[in-house]
C-alpha cells in the first residue's frame, strides 16, 4: 500500500501517506477511461484518480493537516569547476 500512496502523490501533487497498516503486496488495476472526457486537462487527473480509486478499489483518502518533513531550496549558485 505504501507504493500505491507514492504513486497517488504524483497526480495529487502533494504527499500521500499510507496509514492503512497493510504491509502485504497487492496488484491493482484501475480503469480511468470512464472518468476521462475528450478535453480532460492534466489538472483533472487527480480528480479522476481519486474517483476511480474510491469506485473501483473502495479506498477513500482523507485530507488532513499535520507536520510533514520536506526540504525547501530557496537559493542555489553554481559551483566553479576546473575544466
Amino acid at each position: 500500500m505504501s507504493q500505491l500512496a507514492e504513486y497517488l502523490a504524483i497526480p495529487m501533487r502533494k504527499p500521500v501517506l499510507d496509514r492503512t497498516g497493510l504491509t502485504s503486496r497487492y496488484d491493482f488495476a484501475v480503469d480511468l477511461t470512464p472518468y476521462a472526457t475528450g478535453n480532460a486537462q492534466p489538472q483533472d487527473m487527480a480528480g479522476m484518480v481519486l474517483t476511480a480509486e474510491q469506485d473501483q478499489l473502495g479506498l477513500k483518502p482523507e485530507s488532513q493537516k499535520g507536520p510533514f518533513a520536506f526540504l525547501v531550496v530557496d537559493h542555489a549558485e553554481p559551483v566553479p569547476t576546473s575544466s
